[in-house]
């Protein structure tokens, strides 16, 4: 009995101590893209693997320190339920790939936020949330005969948020008297499931930064423009790139930015912008506040897609091929 609540007490504990990890790992990762830095890093010539490679190796060896201390902590104190033959082995199978599997999954996470101190906080009380009340509260389920059905139910699609995985994987170890690698509505199915999380989250994550979608959705494009009167430099410099055959080092031609605002409200950003910029050219953006100067860089820099028109750099597409025209580009914002 004795054992039995001190690998209860390490399995909530660790469980808690799980939540925290990804709370550390966003915060850095958000506050990159909310300060544009990342950004920066993409523009001045790394590519997107190298830069998402380093943070995870980075935030693996950070993740290192409590996953060899945990397991080796957990024996020392004697929670033999966590510890006893084979469940030792599973036991660090399961830090291991927490590690593996938590990292990605965050870094997908920190799209949600904006500001890198809501996202710490955020991604702390969800996973805390979802992996420790969420992993105690179908462990009480399955002990009442007319529950269990409905926890057996919930804990699998649940198992693919890893720190449910862990926490889940911590009671069923706990609660068992062997180790069965076979059994996987049991401590195996969760290993089973971080491999699976650590696989899926990663090529997603990959997917989604090589292979962004450029096209901004058809409510943006279909928002009318408001015939205003141009200048005769303007009209002239519109004619000109239209027409022009020669090279530019810079090339926008009708270019159009709307932001959509919620509640089929837009904002027109940039409209009909053409600009033609020769090598050698030194050129300066003027506009008043709210003209759409920053919005501009932003699209040329392929911080933003453009709801329409085109912007190239050395003949290369920003839209198209980014990475070709990015090596012409340097960007101090």
């Amino acid at each position: 009995m004795g054992n039995t609540f001190v690998g209860l007490s390490v399995s909530f504990s660790l469980s808690i101590g799980m939540s925290f990890i990804p709370a550390g790992i966003v915060t850095f990762i958000s506050k990159e893209r909310e300060n544009n830095a990342k950004h920066q890093q993409i523009v001045s010539g790394m590519s997107i693997l190298a830069y998402w490679s380093s943070n995870y190796v980075l935030d693996w060896l950070k993740f290192l320190v409590p996953g060899i201390l945990c397991p080796i902590i957990s024996n020392g104190l004697g929670a033999s339920m966590l510890t006893n033959g084979d469940k030792y082995t599973a036991l660090w199978e399961l830090f291991m790939f927490y590690g593996l599997s938590i990292i990605p999954t965050t870094y997908l996470m920190a799209y949600m936020f904006k500001e890198h101190t809501r996202a710490q906080t955020a991604t702390f009380f969800i996973n805390f949330g979802v992996g420790f009340i969420g992993s105690l509260a179908i462990t009480i389920l399955q002990i009442f005969p007319n529950t269990d059905v409905i926890a057996q139910v919930f804990s699998w699609p649940m198992r693919i948020i890893p720190t449910f995985a862990i926490s889940y994987g911590f009671l069923n170890l706990s609660s068992s008297t062997l180790f069965d690698s076979s059994n996987y509505s049991k401590t195996a199915g969760d290993i089973l499931f971080l491999w699976i999380t650590a696989l899926l989250s990663t090529v997603v994550l990959l997917s989604f930064e090589l292979f962004k979608v450029t096209k901004v959705r058809s409510c943006q494009a279909k928002v009318p423009s408001k015939p205003e009167p141009l200048d005769d430099d303007v009209e002239e410099e519109m004619q000109k790139v239209d027409i022009a055959h020669e090279d530019y080092g810079i090339k926008i031609k009708g270019l159009r930015k709307v932001y959509h605002l919620g509640k089929k409200k837009y904002k027109v950003a940039v409209d009909k912008l053409s600009l033609g910029i020769k090598n050698g050219e030194c050129f300066t953006l003027l506009g008043v506040s709210g003209a759409g100067k920053t919005t501009a860089f932003k699209i040329m820099t392929g911080e933003l897609p453009p709801t329409e028109g085109e912007v190239s750099v050395q003949g290369y597409s920003v839209t198209d091929k980014y990475g070709e025209a990015r090596r012409y580009i340097g960007y101090c914002p």
